[in-house]
């Protein structure tokens, strides 16, 4: 058609210039022409072209399929696109929370603490200001005249939500001192008896698995024990109740006072290590305790008997190589005690953590379980 058209206009063209002035009409022929190409053209291109336009639906949509099919690294790059071009929907903290939990999933956990702390912070600042949590509400519209920080409080729900994953991800971060000043800072500034109670419920959970940490020496790791049962005293009864704490708090006593009766004495352990072996059989680790008897009796038999051949040099030299030995058994009596106590605590620990494994009440709620998901390797 468009080829058709050049071959007419060339020969209206060549009929024109014989009739008339060659460069005027010829000027006029090629205007003519380009003007039909030009509309013509365009007309092509516009039927070929289609505009896909994306509204908020569909990219929310897409991005919580990626989401909810674990498919984090892809729900990542789709709500951070949601968040960019949609500000204004009243979706986008639920957007921002999932990507800081599809963050945390992917062990991005410093982006992830950054989401979690810019979505609880307004709920500091709500807090700071001697606004009570109580007033607000996961369905509470935003009046004109509210502060910026309030009007990012949307959704209440998901602040607080955010505020006990922003400890999870501190946890996992082993920010264990952040992670507790976190809540200890909102239990400072909340007044809601059930928010009170998680906090606290959290709080003792983090305790309880803090005092199996090996790098702690024994009298650290109890009194972590003894604050566990403190954070239990403070809840309310309906809380204790629900979280099924009076259990727990039994079995920290319970645990707390068999660890005492069965703990063992470094300066014990080095009295009886005075006999090699001696300080291994305190601690009840007979096979160890039997090698190094052995072992250090036979460096002293081979010393003796070689001064006794009036071979010096020899008798000196295993008698050298013989006090190493010897020492290191006073070392590993020693050392074996603060083994003994702390397998004692994290025996204690293990027994404690099987009664909150399966808390019905705060799976009920829909929250979950602290430090279960998460290991803390200190």
């Amino acid at each position: 058609m468009i080829f058709g058209g050049m071959i007419l206009m060339a020969q209206i063209k060549l009929s024109i210039c014989t009739s008339f002035s060659s460069h005027i009409y010829y000027a006029l022929s090629v205007v003519f022409i380009s003007l039909f190409l030009f509309i013509n053209l365009g007309r092509c291109s516009s039927d070929k072209s289609e505009t896909l336009i994306i509204n908020s639906d569909m990219q929310y949509s897409y991005a919580l399929k990626q989401f909810q099919s674990k498919d984090f690294q892809t729900a990542i790059v789709e709500l951070h696109r949601f968040i960019h071009f949609f500000p204004d929907d009243k979706r986008i903290n639920d957007a921002k929370f999932k990507k800081g939990l599809s963050l945390f999933y992917t062990q991005k956990y410093v982006d992830a603490s950054t989401v979690f702390k810019d979505l609880s912070s307004p709920l500091f600042d709500c807090l700071a200001n001697g606004t009570s949590s109580s007033s607000y509400s996961a369905s509470q519209t935003i009046s004109a005249n509210q502060t910026i920080n309030d009007k990012a409080i949307k959704d209440y729900s998901i602040s607080i939500e955010a505020l006990f994953m922003l400890n999870r991800t501190f946890l996992a971060m082993k920010r264990v001192a952040s992670a507790v000043m976190v809540l200890q800072d909102f239990l400072l500034l909340n007044d809601d008896p059930s928010l009170e109670d998680r906090t606290l419920y959290t709080l003792c959970l983090i305790h309880i698995q803090r005092a199996a940490d090996n790098k702690l020496p024994y009298k650290e790791s109890m009194q972590y024990l003894v604050k566990s049962v403190e954070y239990i005293d403070k809840m309310t009864p309906s809380g204790r109740a629900g979280y099924n704490m009076d259990n727990i708090k039994q079995k920290i006593l319970q645990t707390t006072q068999g660890i005492e009766q069965k703990k063992k004495s470094s300066i014990t352990a080095g009295i009886a290590s005075i006999i090699p072996g001696g300080g291994f059989a305190y601690c009840n680790r007979y096979q160890d305790a039997l090698i190094a008897f052995l072992l250090n009796s036979a460096f002293v038999l081979a010393s003796v008997e070689s001064f006794e051949d009036e071979n010096s040099a020899l008798g000196g030299l295993i008698a050298f190589i013989g006090s190493g030995f010897y020492g290191g058994s006073i070392y590993g009596g020693i050392s074996s005690v603060h083994k003994h106590n702390k397998y004692l605590i994290k025996s204690g620990v293990k027994s404690i953590s099987d009664e909150y494994q399966d808390n019905d009440y705060e799976k009920s709620r829909g929250h979950k379980i602290p430090l279960l998901s998460i290991t803390i390797p200190f």
